[in-house]
C-alpha cells in the first residue's frame, strides 16, 4: 500500500489545482478534489468502529464547536475505522463525500492522522461549514516526529503543556521529549526522594531568570516575564518555579496517548546536575554544587536506577532518554572514589567512566523492555544495536552512517537547524525542508534506523507560553512537512511561506503566538559608495515595516515604511515587521556607512582556491589562537567551506585573494558554531569568533577592482564537527561570480 501511496502522490498536480497550495499541512501524499461540498450538519454524530476509538473524544473537544455524540458502528456523520488500511503506523485514507466523512487508519494513530487533517479543514480561515469533497490517501514518511521542550530552566503548567501537545498534532508530530531536569531545576516528582522537588523545583532568582525580566524592558515585550503563578514569597524569599507531581505526569501521558503522541522522559545524567549535586552534596566529587555527578559514589548508580524505575511505571514509551551531552569529565581523574570504580571495572582511565555508566543503564533499560537514547555523546560508549542516537552535532550524514552502521536507531536532531531556542532563520527553514535523512550512502538496513527528526527548544530565556509560540513558529511547520512528505515532493521554499502565512491565520484565531519570516532586503551592517536605499522585504505577506532612527525598537505607533528610503550620508535605523493585529514580530538594527573603496592589491596569484592550513584542535578556544596549535596539513578550499577529509580538530584557517570583478560593495557573511572570523586587505570585516552556538554575522565593504587579501579562521570548541560556511557576494551586481586564488 506504501508504494500505491507513493504512486498516487506523483498525480497530485493533476487532481489538485495546479499551482495551488495543499489545504493542509504537512502535505499530503495524496489529495484529490471534487466537485461540490459537504455542509456539516449542527449537531454530529461520530461513529467508531469498535470502542479503543472513543479515546478520540478529547482531541475532537479541542476543536469541533458544535454537538458531537459518539456510537459505535459504521452509521454517522464520521466513520472512524482502524486496521482496513495498509501501510505503516500512522497510514490513514479520509473521503469526504456528499454522505459524510470516512475516515480509516492504519491504526489508532492513522486515525488521528486523519481526524488532524480534518481539523487543518474545519479550522481554516473563513471556514464556513461546508467542507469540499475530497479524497486523501496519506502516510508519514518518517515515525519519529518529535518536539522537545525544556521544562527544566522554565516551568510550564500541566495547561501549557496541553496547548503543546494539542499543537504537535494538529501537525501530525508524534513524540513529546519532556526535558525534566537540568541544572536549574528538577520538575519531576520522585516519591522515594521526595526532597528532589521540595529543593529543586522553587528556587531564588538566577541569571537566565533575570536576563527575561530585562528583556521586558529594554525590548518593550511582556512575553519574557515570569509568569506570576510560578512566583511565591516564602521567609522573605522570592522564590520562582514548579514541578510535575506523579499523578500529572500520568495525566500528561495520557492527554498525549489521546492524540497519538508518545511522551519521553528526560533525567539528565551524569552532566547537567548542578541541582542534584545541590540537592546531594555527597553526589558530588568535592562535596560542592558541580555541573557533573561523582559516579564513583557508590550512591550513584543505584540513585539514578530508583529515579527512573519511578519513571518507568509512567512513562510507557519504549524510549527513555538519559542525556549524557557536554560531561566534563576533569574533575574525576582527581576524586579518589571516581579512580577506585575506574581501578574496579579495568577501565582505560577515569575518562571511561561515562561509558561505564550508560552501558550500566542500558542493561537496566533492556531488563524493563526499553530502549536507552540519548545525545549523540553517548555514541562512543560502547553500546549495544538496542540503542538509539539523538544527533545533535556535526554532519548529520556522516554520524547517521556510523551509528546505523552499528545497528543502532538514529533521530536527527542537529543543533543547528533544529535548536529552536536559536534566532529564527529562513536559512534554517530552508535547511530543514531539504533535509535528506536517507541519502543513498545507506543500505536499506541503515535507512530503516533512521527513525525522523526532532525540534528542540531550550528554555533560557523562554519563560512563558506566548514566547515558546514564537520561538517554534514557523520551525514547526517545517519539522512537519520534512518528518512526513518525502524529499522532492514537500512544499518548495517559496510554496513553504505561502502556506505558513495561511497557518499563521490559524494560529491567530487560536490566540498562538508566531514569528514573521526574516527581515530581509537589508544587512545589519550596510556600505555605500554615493547613496543607498532602505527596502526592507518579508516572505509573508502579513508584514508591515515600521522603524525609528533614536535607537530604541520600533511600536506599533512607529512610522511605517511605505516606499523606499533613500540615504545618502551615515544612518542608523531600527527596523521592525509588525503582524495583522499591530503586534511586534523580529527586528533588526541596521547602520549605512559612507565608504571609500580599498585599493586593489597588485598580485597575480595563480593557484585556484583559497589555501587552507589545518592545525591541531587542542583546546582552542579563539580564531587568534589557531596558528599556535601544531599543523596536520594544508589544503586547498574552492569555496568557504571545510572540506570533507576534515573530520576531526576543527580549527582551520583559509588564507589568499578575493577578486572583486567591478568596483563596488561586496558583502561577507560568516555562519558559524564555534568562532569564526574574516579580514580583507588586514581589516578586520566580520568578527564571529568565541564559544558559541550557530551564529550569522555580516559585513559590507567597498573595493576597487582587482585582487584583495583575504584570510578566514574557523574552529569548533567541542570539535563535534560544529558548523561553518561563509559567503561572499557582490551587492551591486549579484551575478558577477566571485573568485579565490591564492599565491
Amino acid at each position: 500500500m506504501k508504494k500505491v501511496l507513493f504512486t498516487l502522490f506523483s498525480i497530485f498536480s493533476l487532481v489538485f489545482t495546479a499551482g495551488a497550495i495543499p489545504p493542509v499541512l504537512p502535505t499530503p501524499l495524496q489529495l484529490s478534489e471534487a466537485q461540490g461540498t459537504y455542509r456539516l450538519p449542527r449537531s454530529l454524530t461520530i461513529a467508531v468502529a469498535d470502542s479503543s476509538l472513543m479515546d478520540v473524544r478529547d482531541y475532537v473537544a479541542d476543536w469541533m464547536q458544535i454537538p458531537v455524540s459518539y456510537v459505535t458502528g459504521a452509521q454517522g456523520d464520521i466513520v472512524l475505522a482502524c486496521g482496513n488500511v495498509e501501510g505503516d503506523s500512522g497510514t490513514y485514507r479520509m473521503e469526504i463525500s456528499v454522505n459524510g466523512i470516512k475516515i480509516n487508519g492504519r491504526d489508532y494513530a492513522g486515525v488521528v492522522n486523519g481526524l488532524s487533517t480534518l481539523r487543518q479543514l474545519y479550522t481554516a480561515p473563513g471556514f464556513d461549514g461546508k467542507l469540499p469533497l475530497l479524497t486523501v490517501e496519506d502516510a508519514p514518511g518518517f515515525q519519529w516526529r518529535g518536539f522537545m521542550l525544556d521544562c527544566a530552566r522554565h516551568f510550564f503548567t500541566v495547561e501549557e503543556i496541553e496547548r503543546v501537545l494539542d499543537m504537535m498534532a494538529l501537525y501530525k508530530l508524534n513524540v513529546f521529549h519532556w526535558h525534566l531536569t537540568d541544572d536549574q531545576g528538577w520538575r519531576a516528582e520522585i516519591k522515594k526522594y521526595p526532597v528532589l522537588t521540595e529543593k529543586g523545583a522553587w528556587n531564588k532568582l538566577n541569571n537566565l531568570d533575570r536576563d527575561c525580566l530585562s528583556r521586558v524592558n529594554w525590548m518593550d515585550n511582556k512575553d519574557f516575564d515570569l509568569p506570576s503563578d510560578r512566583i511565591r514569597v516564602v521567609d522573605g524569599d522570592t522564590l520562582y518555579g514548579g514541578y510535575y507531581t506523579q499523578e500529572q505526569m500520568r495525566h500528561i501521558v495520557d492527554y498525549a496517548a489521546k492524540r497519538a503522541i508518545n511522551v519521553m522522559p528526560e533525567i539528565d545524567v551524569p552532566g547537567h546536575s548542578t541541582m542534584l549535586t545541590k540537592i546531594f552534596p555527597e553526589m558530588s566529587c568535592d562535596g560542592t554544587p558541580v555541573y557533573e555527578i561523582c559516579v564513583g559514589q557508590e550512591k550513584t548508580l543505584p540513585f539514578i536506577i530508583d529515579v527512573y524505575s519511578e519513571l518507568l511505571d509512567i512513562f510507557p514509551f519504549k524510549y527513555v532518554f538519559i542525556g549524557a551531552d557536554e560531561v566534563d569529565k576533569s574533575r574525576w581523574k582527581d576524586c579518589p572514589r571516581c579512580n577506585a570504580l575506574a581501578e574496579r571495572e579495568n577501565l582505560e582511565g577515569t575518562q571511561a567512566l561515562q561509558g561505564w555508566l550508560t552501558r550500566e543503564l542500558e542493561l537496566f533499560m533492556r531488563n524493563h523492555d526499553r530502549i536507552l537514547t540519548g545525545w549523540d555523546d553517548i555514541s562512543y560508549d560502547g553500546l549495544g544495536a538496542e540503542t538509539a542516537i539523538a544527533w545533535w552535532r556535526g554532519d548529520r550524514h556522516k554520524v547517521i552512517e556510523r551509528v546505523t552502521a552499528e545497528g543502532k536507531g538514529a533521530i536527527c536532531c542537529d543543533f543547528g537547524i533544529l535548536y529552536f531556542n536559536l534566532p529564527n532563520s529562513n536559512l534554517t527553514l530552508r535547511r530543514i525542508l531539504e533535509l535528506d535523512l536517507r541519502h543513498d550512502g545507506l543500505t536499506s538496513s541503515q535507512s530503516r534506523l533512521v527513525l525522523g527528526l526532532q525540534g528542540q527548544l531550550w528554555t533560557e530565556i523562554v519563560p512563558s507560553l506566548r514566547r515558546i509560540g514564537y520561538q517554534i513558529f514557523p520551525r514547526l511547520f517545517a519539522v512537519a512537512e520534512s518528518g512526513w512528505t518525502p524529499l522532492g515532493k514537500r512544499l518548495s521554499y517559496d510554496d513553504f511561506f505561502k502556506a505558513a502565512d495561511r497557518e499563521y491565520r490559524r494560529l491567530e484565531a487560536m490566540g498562538v503566538n508566531y514569528a514573521l519570516p526574516d527581515i530581509e532586503g537589508v544587512e545589519e551592517h550596510n556600505a555605500f559608495i554615493d547613496k543607498a536605499v532602505l527596502d526592507p522585504t518579508c516572505a509573508s505577506k502579513k508584514a508591515t515595516f515600521r522603524y525609528t532612527t533614536d535607537g530604541t525598537i520600533p511600536t506599533a505607533k512607529s512610522r511605517l515604511i511605505k516606499k523606499p528610503i533613500e540615504i545618502t550620508d551615515n544612518a542608523k535605523f531600527c527596523v521592525a515587521t509588525f503582524r495583522d493585529d499591530g503586534t511586534r514580530s523580529d527586528y533588526k538594527f541596521v547602520d549605512f556607512r559612507k565608504v571609500t573603496p580599498m585599493p586593489a592589491k597588485q598580485v597575480e596569484p595563480a593557484g585556484e582556491g583559497l589555501r587552507l592550513s589545518w592545525h591541531r584542535n587542542d583546546d582552542v578556544r579563539s580564531c587568534r589562537s589557531i596558528d599556535s596549535k601544531p599543523l596536520i596539513g594544508e589544503l586547498d578550499a574552492s569555496e568557504i567551506r571545510l572540506p570533507e577529509a576534515i573530520t576531526h580538530d576543527r580549527a582551520v584557517i583559509f588564507r589568499g585573494y578575493v577578486y572583486a570583478g567591478v568596483t563596488g560593495i561586496y558583502d561577507f557573511a560568516l555562519n558559524s558554531d564555534d568562532g569564526s572570523f574574516l579580514s580583507v586587505d588586514g581589516v578586520m570585516v566580520v568578527d564571529n569568533d568565541g564559544y558559541h552556538g550557530t551564529e550569522y554575522k555580516q559585513q559590507q565593504v567597498a573595493l576597487e577592482k582587482g585582487w584583495h587579501e583575504i584570510e578566514i579562521r574557523y574552529f569548533d570548541f567541542h570539535d563535534g564537527s560544529g558548523y561553518f560556511e561563509g559567503f561572499v557576494t557582490c551587492k551591486d551586481k549579484p551575478d558577477e561570480p566571485v573568485r579565490f586564488a591564492h599565491l
